[in-house]
């Protein structure tokens, strides 16, 4: 008995350790497949806004351009007092600078200004600009890119037009999301070369595109790296495997009570097997009884009768004589 209950408790074990493992890798693939949606749905949604801020910098070059195209270094005020109002609305643009292509003449700058290579690399971009904005990483800066328009945007242009912009406020949030450590961004110039934030992301889950702003097409990247912990939360594995020996409790009931309903019913059966044998047994015995009876009746009334049918013979031979010996 204590063998068969060790066996009955070693198959039960069993049966719930692959029910909880069945449970916990359901919970697993669930739970990734709800982080790959998630970080889809946030990603999709930072790069629409981080890409209607990279268009407002073209909106602001250009205006910033027919100022100083209309008032020149001489009016540097207006071009300064609207640079000031958009650096103080538009926070990631860290400084407006205007330089000359001839550094011999004097320079607009905003704040903390510019440095002597990044000033090399403004006239750079702005004598390779056909009339495209430029982008390239800010050369001492990490984390900024330089936005440049040569102006006025013709073959006489004689400044290039920078906006130093600070890419890791392009693409802030406000959302919880991102404060994950699992969760990596990275910026990275449109050639997908060289990152202004960021590591290069995991290829196993993310998302990649580049802005959609026609200057600033910066490849936008996010990747999720997906842990034990975050496909297995604790509380919801507890919950799990309490719902999981909840439910292979009712079911081993229910089992067993079904077992006992068949038993029950297999008794009940026997029971009445047994009782139509029982039944059968008697009639038989009390056939067996009828017959013996009848036999043993049947002996002296034969003897009876032939006696009868012996002495009805003598008398109608009148053989009076042997009549009486037959009669007693």
């Amino acid at each position: 008995m204590a063998v068969l209950l060790t066996r009955n408790f070693g198959r039960h074990a069993l049966v719930w350790a692959i029910a909880v493992m069945l449970a916990l890798g359901g919970l697993a693939f669930f739970e990734r497949q709800n982080l790959t949606r998630e970080l889809a749905v946030k990603s999709a949604t930072l790069h629409r806004l981080a890409s209607q801020r990279a268009d407002q910098h073209d909106a602001h070059l250009t205006s910033l351009s027919a100022i100083f195209v209309a008032g020149g270094v001489e009016r540097q005020d207006l071009l300064l007092d609207v640079a000031a109002t958009i650096t103080r609305f538009y926070p990631r643009i860290t400084s407006v600078n205007v330089v000359p292509y001839d550094l011999s003449q004097p320079a607009i700058e905003t704040p903390p200004g510019l440095s002597v290579q990044a000033r090399e690399r403004v006239i750079a971009l702005g004598r390779r600009s056909t009339g495209a904005l430029q982008i390239q990483e800010m050369p001492d800066l990490p984390d900024h890119y330089l936005l440049v328009k040569r102006t006025p945007n013709s073959e006489a242009a004689q400044h290039g037009l920078a906006l130093v912009i600070d890419a890791r406020a392009l693409i802030a949030t406000d959302d919880p999301f991102w404060r994950s450590p699992a969760v990596s961004l990275r910026l990275a110039t449109p050639d997908g070369q060289t990152a202004l934030i960021g590591q290069p992301t995991s290829p196993e889950t993310g998302f990649s595109k580049p802005l959609g702003s026609v200057s600033q097409p910066l490849v936008f990247e996010t990747s999720l790296a997906v842990g034990l912990s975050d496909v297995l939360p604790p509380q919801k594995v507890l919950a799990v495997i309490a719902l999981v020996t909840t439910l292979f409790l009712l079911a081993a009931s229910g089992f067993r009570q079904r077992a006992r309903t068949k038993e029950a019913e297999s008794r009940a059966r026997l029971s009445a097997q047994e009782t139509r044998l029982a039944h059968a047994s008697r009639v038989n015995a009390m056939g067996e009884m009828a017959s013996g009876m009848a036999h043993e009746l049947a002996q002296p009334l034969t003897a009876i009768l032939s006696q009868a049918q012996a002495g009805r013979h003598l008398a109608r031979r009148g053989d009076v004589a042997r009549l009486g010996s037959v009669l007693d």
